[in-house]
């Protein structure tokens, strides 16, 4: 299943280069209370994507070019993810290696459990990307 990464913040520009109907839009995340807040997240259907993929709106209004808030919100959505995936980041504005390292981490399992096995989740991007470390 493709996904789409789609950052939001009250400044989106270009909505309509990612979302096929505007009006629908805007009532989906009033019905669901979505302000694109920090860490904030909402699942598109695909027929509200210009892609017809499914599309996680990813809120960073407040989110800064910090590695750690980087790292935690790349973590959050990685934690949304429940399926199989290839992810396509479409429309954020600077590094997106910790996103991605935080999208990783949040998929990490142990070799040993104390608790009931996880369901395993694979996770692969569109674009490949090289990432360094970051710790």
């Amino acid at each position: 299943m493709n996904i789409d990464l789609l950052f939001f913040e009250s400044s989106f520009e270009k909505k309509e280069d990612y979302i096929s109907n505007q009006e629908i839009f805007q009532e989906y995340i009033s019905t669901h209370s979505f302000e694109g807040n920090s860490n904030e997240l909402l699942f598109m259907p695909p027929s509200m994507s210009s892609n017809n993929n499914k599309t996680l709106l990813i809120g960073c209004e407040d989110i800064s070019q910090n590695n750690k808030e980087l790292l935690e919100l790349g973590y959050s959505i990685g934690s949304k993810l429940k399926d199989n995936c290839e992810l396509n980041i479409l429309n954020f504005k600077g590094d997106t290696d910790p996103i991605i390292l935080g999208i990783l981490l949040s998929k990490y399992n142990f070799d040993k459990y104390q608790s009931d096995d996880k369901d395993l989740v694979e996770i692969s991007f569109k674009d490949s990307f090289e990432v360094e470390s970051l710790i």
